[in-house]
């Protein structure tokens, strides 16, 4: 699909009945068939005028203003100008229609007789490139040239690259043979032919614009606002459009952050900046993926760890986003037999060799949500259904977005890159990631919090109240708070949940809507009962034997995959006792034991006689009860995953972020 923005290439195409070139039509038509797959898949807007006339030209160049990236001219020509259909347009006249078109004009291609006069008036006037010619060009040597230089472009080789491998082809075909007994030159004046066997072509480069050598034509459409097509990347130039999905999803968002005209601005009515953009993001992100953003928006220089951040925080999104439905199948078999369920299992039940490779977002859309919950029930996070069905459509920006920064993450893992292309990575691994940060903008309707402790408050003549001490986990990282919340009805403790607003908690278990993302989120300060306010907050990552790891979220998750940094192991032995102490909950029935104490506090507690065991065993028994004992696992990992196959010969292609409104 086209948008206002995509490029577009202009064909004029001018015949001259008394001076008529039999082949200007197959060159039309060898054009357009090279041209027109990538005006298809909407890279850029094709346009071809077969019997140009300056009418028509000034209806093209006002149609596509600031769009134009080429133009080619085919037929009759000379120093002067170009021999159009019902006359002749003046070289001083088209020059004044490309100087308008300057800023996003990348190259005027002038396949005629003799159009070297014309290079020296564009330059002045600012024009990046023309491909003239120094003398009488024959017919199909003309279209041959073209012909093979649009193939260079079309094969993403650079401008400089393609007109050499056009020069190339011709110089080798032709070389050292006689010219054809009939030639048909392509000049307004037929009195100096010049010789046949010279070379004519030039590239004639802007000295200011130097960098047009490095042009490419774009091979997939560049949905974001902009215009830019050279090859130069600046570090979080998309990043901020993840705030556009965010305030198209949150109303309450969009009226405070806009005025009255519908801009963006802060409190003082000036318009906001990408940083503070940024911050609103952070705010509005949970923890596990705005700890990567964070980082990720901090490298303001290009570079491999750059890259490898990028790869980090579509990991963190992908796993967090898996969790999150997994915790609510999870919560909705319980703990019984039936949370062995595979489809969970299968989720949990990897070896580190596995998590190197496992593809989050595949395995996402083998998951049956939309079928584990009854007619009329939906699942709390009802948003991963429609995320889920445009993942699997294989058209989706966010199919092809995904499909992208998995082929990087293999040549990161894999050390394959190819860096003399750096700038297309950087700038198209920033472009997909934004796409998926997009997809996962429903999130801002969400908080994700962590229940430290919970202590009971009952004063005489009074209703008893538990009182929370937890706070919530976003991206800006110091905004935990773990402010005491007295509420009618006690939550998880030790646990890590999501809720659409805090006050959903006074609610009954039964009738709260919330998602406890815990063994798969854990915060390690509950279970060693430190009063640290620091996130120490892990991800789960890979089970060896009877060993569960995580990760720590703030950790560069291909960091972890290649060398385990910050793991944290829990060891479900049986027998692990003197690991550490074993915290036990007392029992809790309607708080009929409470009566008569006016605060007491149901914070895990050693009872007397109690053997020391694993701190972390409320964890293990979630563990335990998703991977059932002497079950054999089952395969797990990306390329055992039918959902999605990347075969070897898949190369990482561009891919540009669509529309954020979702």
């Amino acid at each position: 699909m086209q948008t206002a923005n995509t490029p577009a290439v202009i064909l004029a195409f001018a015949n001259d009945d008394d001076a008529h070139l039999a082949l200007l039509k197959k060159e039309s038509r060898q054009l357009r068939e090279i041209l027109f797959p990538l005006h298809q898949k909407g890279a850029i807007a094709l346009e071809r005028e077969e019997s140009a006339t300056v009418e028509e030209l000034s209806y093209l160049f006002r149609n596509y203003d600031q769009r134009i990236a080429i133009f080619h001219y085919g037929g009759h020509a000379g120093g002067q100008g170009l021999r159009l259909e019902e006359g002749d347009a003046q070289a001083g006249g088209l020059a004044s229609f490309f100087q308008q078109q300057k800023d996003n004009l990348q190259l005027v291609f002038l396949n005629g007789c003799s159009t070297l006069p014309q290079v020296q008036r564009l330059m002045s006037l600012g024009i990046k490139a023309v491909i003239a010619t120094a003398a009488p060009i024959e017919d199909a040597k003309a279209v041959e040239f073209a012909t093979e230089f649009y193939r260079g472009l079309c094969a993403r080789q650079p401008l400089g690259r393609a007109f050499e491998s056009a020069s190339a082809f011709l110089g080798t075909k032709y070389q050292g043979q006689e010219a054809p007994a009939v030639i048909e030159y392509r000049d307004v004046e037929f009195d100096d032919m010049g010789a046949p066997d010279v070379f004519p072509w030039g590239l004639y480069v802007n000295e200011d614009h130097k960098d047009v050598l490095d042009w490419r034509l774009p091979a997939k459409p560049r949905r974001f606002g902009g215009s830019r097509q050279d090859s130069s990347y600046r570090p979080n130039q998309y990043l901020a459009y993840v705030l556009d999905a965010m305030l198209f999803l949150d109303a309450g968002l969009r009226r405070q952050l806009t005025n009255d005209e519908g801009l963006l601005v802060d409190t003082n009515g000036a318009p906001l900046n990408d940083q503070q953009k940024f911050y609103i993001i952070l705010k509005h992100l949970p923890w596990p993926i705005g700890a990567q953003f964070q980082k990720l928006i901090a490298q303001r220089e290009p570079g491999p760890e750059r890259l490898r951040q990028i790869v980090s925080t579509y990991l963190a999104t992908s796993q967090t986003l898996l969790y999150l439905i997994i915790a609510q199948l999870f919560g909705k078999a319980g703990n019984g037999a039936e949370a062995a369920d595979p489809v969970l299992q299968r989720a949990i039940d990897i070896s580190r060799e596995q998590f190197r490779t496992f593809d989050y977002l595949s395995y996402i859309k083998t998951l049956p949500l939309a079928d584990l919950f009854a007619p009329g029930e939906r699942p709390f996070v009802e948003e991963a259904i429609p995320f889920i069905r445009e993942l699997k459509n294989e058209k989706s920006d966010l199919h092809k977005a995904c499909l992208e920064l998995e082929e990087l993450r293999d040549s990161l893992q894999d050390d394959e890159m190819d860096w003399g292309q750096a700038d297309e990575f950087y700038d198209d691994a920033e472009a997909s990631l934004t796409i998926l940060l997009s997809r996962v903008a429903f999130l801002v309707q969400y908080k994700m919090l962590a229940v430290r402790d919970i202590q009971v408050v009952n004063n005489n003549h009074s209703e008893i109240r538990f009182q929370h001490r937890m706070g919530e986990l976003n991206g800006v990282g110091d905004m935990l708070g773990l402010s005491p919340r007295e509420l009618r009805h006690f939550a998880q403790c030790n646990s890590i949940l999501l809720v659409r607003d805090i006050e959903d908690l006074e609610e009954e278990e039964s009738k709260r809507r919330a998602v406890n993302l815990t063994p798969f989120l854990i915060d390690e300060n509950a279970y060693l009962n430190h009063s640290s306010n620091a996130l120490n907050i892990y991800m789960y990552a890979y089970r060896e034997g009877d060993t569960f790891y995580y990760y720590k979220v703030n950790s560069n998750i291909l960091n972890v995959m290649q060398d385990g940094e910050a793991l944290l192991a829990i060891n479900c032995r049986q027998d692990a006792g003197d690991d550490g102490l074993f915290h036990k909950f007392l029992p809790i029935e309607q708080g009929a034991f409470l009566q008569g104490v006016e605060s007491s506090s149901i914070q895990p507690r050693l009872l007397r006689g109690e053997k020391k065991a694993n701190p972390y065993e409320p964890v293990v028994r979630q563990l335990k009860s998703l991977i059932p004992a002497g079950k054999p696992a089952p395969p797990a990992g990306r390329h055992n995953n039918a959902a999605i196959q990347h075969p070897a010969s898949l190369k990482l292609s561009r891919v540009k972020p669509g529309n954020v409104a979702i």
